[in-house]
């Protein structure tokens, strides 16, 4: 039988602040929690739904975390393209991400939306602060 080192359960589908979710659990060698993951899985027709999405969990996060550490839309390729472009096509087209990151003494909490050729993914991500997830060697 092999040890895992890293494992990711994942849960069947939940309900996240009004959003359809898959939620991942890692845990460590050490069997306890290390992070989680919710990875939305709504499949909307336009850029600007998840951008409403993306706005509801983070004023969701903000009345539990208060003001986030870092709210940053990021720019990827020609700004003067992404600037003639409306902000739900910037993201769809994958020009533009968001992160959102709140700081507490023991967890960090990051908000992500990005996109690759239309496929707009918003996650959020609990991270235990100072673990580091070890290598797995084995398979070498």
């Amino acid at each position: 039988p092999s040890t895992c080192l890293y494992c990711s359960f994942p849960s069947g589908p939940v309900w996240v602040g009004g959003y359809k979710a898959q939620i991942y659990y890692d845990f460590g060698v050490d069997g306890a929690l290390h992070s989680g993951l919710y990875i939305f899985t709504e499949d909307f027709s336009q850029g600007s739904y998840y951008i409403d999405m993306y706005g509801a969990l983070k004023d969701s996060l903000n009345s539990l975390y208060g003001e986030p550490a870092s709210d940053k839309i990021r720019s990827r390729g020609d700004r003067d393209l992404i600037e003639m472009l409306d902000s739900a096509t910037a993201l769809s087209l994958g020009y533009t991400g968001y992160r959102t990151v709140w700081n507490t003494s023991t967890t960090d909490i990051y908000l992500t939306m990005d996109s690759s050729d239309y496929d707009i993914n918003v996650y959020v991500e609990y991270r235990q602060k100072g673990y580091e997830q070890p290598s797995n060697t084995g398979g070498l």
